[in-house]
């Protein structure tokens, strides 16, 4: 292993764009390693990627599995980032939280559901995520506006 010092974080990016592997280590006063930190690579380094590039494993996930728990832990460690950096950068980048996001795409399904069949409002409402349904109907009612039979007459007419 060669030792490189570089002088500017430009240096670092342009190494990891060459496919060179580095390795970070903690240094003592004499300025010899003492800790290997991190391995960095640009194929596995999300600080590459766009906003949306990065948290687009848990959008993804949260797509397909809106119906089951989500945590923001989970989705946070999809993308291989922290809880606390996840949680703003996703309010930053969507200006909605990712609850909120998770929400919006349950009652996206609900309103389909709704719309399309004959299901009852207890089994939409656990199909889109809630296992409570006076919990899913007052969040129901709080988004769109009316219950969800209300929104069901609603949209048959």
């Amino acid at each position: 292993m060669q030792k490189i010092t570089f002088s500017s974080p430009q240096k670092v990016i342009d190494s990891l764009k060459n496919n060179v592997k580095l390795a970070v280590f903690a240094i003592n006063e004499r300025g010899e390693p003492i800790l290997r930190v991190s391995d960095m690579k640009l194929q596995s380094s999300s600080m590459f990627h766009s906003p949306v590039g990065i948290l687009e494993p848990a959008l993804s996930y949260a797509r397909t599995h809106y119906n089951k728990d989500i945590k923001l832990e989970d989705a946070s460690s999809l993308c291989d980032i922290s809880p606390s950096y996840f949680s703003r950068l996703f309010s930053k980048t969507f200006n909605v939280g990712f609850n909120a996001y998770v929400i919006s795409l349950r009652l996206d399904n609900a309103k389909f559901l709704l719309r399309n069949t004959n299901r009852s409002v207890v089994s939409i409402a656990y199909d889109s995520g809630y296992v409570d349904c006076g919990y899913f109907n007052k969040l129901f009612k709080k988004h769109i506006g009316s219950t969800p039979l209300e929104y069901r007459h609603r949209e048959e007419l």
